[in-house]
């Protein structure tokens, strides 16, 4: 596991590149069936427009796992970025998120020891469908209108 320190990373600019093997996602192997596959990730540092420290995060690479339709294998392309602000208190980031003059849609709290994986694996939840399947499925046929016994009155 990598630990930083967010803020000092985010005001000196800094980068960092990584891989996440899916063995290591034990939450999002709680939501998915047979994951498998690696998520790439970027993290960069910067101080945004209103000054406050900002983690921008770039997740990539493809997953694997099962389709809940048919139950067959099927892959999930991910890409995916987000600018997420530092916070040094809650109350801080209550406010900025949720208070009356809202301005962010994400936050985190200043860590000494931020854990990049969780945050990787917390990026890569937000970003995965609710119901993972195919388009089409073998075997499965969709229908836009269920079958009601009770059609035949309506005409």
């Amino acid at each position: 596991m990598k630990y930083i320190d967010n803020v000092n990373f985010a005001k000196k600019q800094r980068t960092i590149n990584g891989s996440i093997n899916s063995d290591s996602l034990k939450r999002t192997a709680e939501i998915l069936e047979e994951l498998g596959g690696d998520i790439n990730y970027t993290i960069a540092g910067s101080i945004d427009h209103k000054n406050k420290p900002v983690l921008t995060i770039r997740i990539y690479g493809k997953i694997t796992t099962l389709c809940q339709n048919c139950l067959e294998k099927l892959d999930i392309p991910i890409d995916c970025s987000n600018d997420v602000p530092i916070f040094y208190t809650e109350a801080d980031m209550d406010n900025a998120l949720f208070g009356d003059e809202a301005g962010y849609d994400d936050g985190i709290l200043a860590d000494a020891n931020f854990d990049i994986e969780s945050f990787v694996e917390d990026e890569l939840i937000m970003s995965l469908p609710i119901a993972p399947k195919h388009k089409t499925c073998n075997l499965v046929e969709y229908h836009d209108k269920p079958n009601n016994p009770f059609s035949v009155l309506m005409k």
